[in-house]
């Protein structure tokens, strides 16, 4: 639920996602890199409030580093990436 109220407001348009057990994987398109990076945020601070909330905790560090973006130049390098 915390990728689908991110990206209600269309920051960016989702294209494949992967949850992977220590990260993920998204796919997204995007024509404004400032809006890629809010939509980052936001993502980021939705799942660790979620988590607070579900474990009872005032402060949680659940992030490390800092997120690979990829540009991807074509469809036909997307499903590459994808598959």
């Amino acid at each position: 639920s915390a990728l689908a109220r991110t990206q209600r407001d269309q920051k960016v348009h989702l294209g494949h996602f992967v949850w992977m057990g220590n990260h993920a994987h998204i796919l997204v398109v995007c024509h404004d890199a400032i809006q890629l990076t809010r939509f980052y945020g936001e993502l980021q601070k939705r799942i660790t409030d979620y988590l607070k909330r579900l474990l009872g905790l005032d402060r949680f560090d659940l992030w490390e580093g800092s997120p690979s973006i990829i540009r991807i130049a074509d469809l036909e390098a997307a499903i590459e990436r994808i598959t």
